[in-house]
């Protein structure tokens, strides 16, 4: 296995991979295992500064924390904005300014879907314990954001994933966090039709789903709870979600891999405080994660899954250092190695690790 160390991976564009420290972007050569270019995003001196320090680059969250390859340019989630990036010219624009507070936790390419635009999507993440207004965002072709959906007041808590699935011609939404906001709905026709199609239900609240004929298969996201991939399928004229493979704690990010299927597990505290100063500090574990471990999972429905690595959470704070937990690249991946990013455990730490398979 290989290491890039204080590097996380961002997304796949050809043969080549987006790395990312603080405000530092490195295109890497996938074959040759070599940085090839460098740019520098805005960025205070401050955090540039504490960026730095690895401690203070997990407490602050500082660095990028999503991107992906649309249209031929790169766009990545950072300080706020969404930056669009042209890798021939090497031109840096910041085209979108989240609201205060709001982010997104992943982006998304919608191509090909029938009756939906085409263009790159994402769904507003924050907070928003009274479930205030909630929007779905698209990017055209012509480089234009507008509203693509409004989730009324009182429905959701945020947007967790935006899921295209061409064997349905619709798109799946991940919503969550709790009651009915925890739902997975089906939108058709532009986003002109949203139906909540599971809703109430922390087996319902998930952030990484896969289209594929035989259903939507999706990882639960809850501490509340046992884990589990399920696979949500119509069958006898009703949806329904079955277990396919138990999993040690909720999952947050995950990726295709060749034929299969990856998911990560993330180990996420109880919510026994109330206490804002008790919450930034607590190490306990919620019910929903077993083992304080962070498991990489893999396989397909028709060969089945398994886990791949385990790797233990270090002894900081949760919430105020980060869950501990493994992120993925986004995009297709060229190559025959698995790229991952440890975040919050003991073993390579906020480094890039390289699988071969």
């Amino acid at each position: 296995m290989n290491i890039i160390r204080n590097k996380k991976p961002i997304c796949f564009f050809g043969n080549q991979i987006l790395l990312n420290f603080v405000n530092k972007l490195y295109f890497y050569d996938t074959f040759s295992l070599k940085l090839n270019r460098q740019l520098v995003l805005p960025y205070p001196w401050y955090k540039t500064f504490l960026g730095r320090i690895r401690v203070f680059r997990r407490m602050l969250r500082l660095g990028v924390m999503n991107g992906l390859y649309f249209n031929e340019k790169l766009f990545v989630t950072f300080d706020n904005k969404i930056y669009c990036i042209d890798p021939l010219t090497l031109n840096i624009n910041a085209e979108y300014f989240f609201k205060k507070e709001r982010k997104t936790l992943n982006l998304a390419v919608i191509n090909n879907i029938e009756h939906f635009d085409n263009g790159l999507y994402f769904g507003e993440y924050f907070g928003n314990s009274t479930k205030e207004e909630v929007h779905i965002i698209k990017r055209d072709i012509s480089g234009g954001y507008s509203i693509a959906y409004k989730f009324p007041k009182g429905t959701i808590n945020h947007v967790h994933n935006i899921i295209p699935d061409p064997y349905n011609d619709c798109v799946w939404v991940l919503t969550g966090d709790f009651g009915n906001a925890a739902s997975i709905w089906q939108a058709k026709n532009n986003f002109e039709t949203m139906n909540p199609i599971l809703s109430g239900s922390q087996q319902y609240r998930a952030c990484v789903a896969y289209p594929s004929k035989n259903g939507l298969l999706y990882a639960t996201d809850t501490q509340f709870e046992n884990n589990h991939i399920r696979l949500l399928c119509f069958e006898r004229n009703k949806w329904k979600t079955k277990k396919i493979f138990p999993l040690n704690g909720s999952v947050i990010y995950g990726c295709s891999f060749q034929d299969k299927y990856v998911f990560s597990t993330t180990t996420e505290p109880a919510d026994s405080h109330k206490n804002m100063i008790c919450k930034l500090f607590d190490t306990k574990r919620g019910p929903g994660i077993l083992k304080n471990e962070s498991h990489i999972v893999m396989g397909s429905l028709n060969k089945g899954f398994e886990i791949i690595t385990k790797k233990k959470k270090d002894l900081l704070p949760y919430r105020l250092f980060q869950f501990g937990t493994i992120f993925f690249p986004q995009g297709n991946n060229p190559t025959d190695n698995l790229f991952s990013y440890s975040i919050g455990n003991i073993k390579n730490d906020m480094d890039t690790e390289i699988r071969p398979f």
